[in-house]
């Protein structure tokens, strides 16, 4: 027999699995989906910056490394926003996955960036300093195209 709390339990998880938020159209994903390049390329310059202040010596260690912790948290949470986004067709799933690959990559320089800096290690801060600025480009560019 299912308890009570089992059973309140599969309700809950029924709940949230219907709560992924969807698209009825494919130009409302590519829309979502620029605006989502548009917010991680605002997360890639932010850290991009604290990179060159880094290179500079111009940052404290305590300083930085919240900066960069609450850097990685934002680019974190806009990936799981958009991953979380159902796309209504299959050229949405080629969107979508040209799209992931550029936030894995953007997330991945932040996180170096991060465990840089939580090290006090300024020169490695600064060495993220051209990937950040690669995938930055990326992302304006696919944020232009798909605007």
């Amino acid at each position: 027999m299912i308890g009570r709390a089992t059973l309140l339990v599969a309700l809950l998880c029924c709940a949230l699995v219907s709560c992924v938020p969807t698209t009825r159209d494919r130009s409302t994903y590519e829309s979502k989906a620029a605006a989502t390049a548009e917010k991680m390329l605002s997360t890639v310059r932010t850290a991009e910056l604290l990179a060159q202040l880094a290179q500079e010596d111009r940052l404290l260690p305590p300083y930085a490394s919240a900066a960069a912790s609450g850097t990685e948290d934002e680019a974190t949470a806009i990936q799981g926003t958009f991953d979380a986004i159902q796309p209504p067709d299959r050229v949405s799933d080629d969107l979508r996955d040209e799209l992931d690959e550029l936030l894995t990559t953007a997330v991945s320089a932040v996180s170096t960036l991060r465990i840089a800096a939580r090290r006090a290690d300024f020169p490695g801060m600064a060495d993220t300093r051209r990937d950040l600025r690669t995938v930055g480009r990326q992302l304006e560019a696919f944020e232009t195209e798909h605007a």
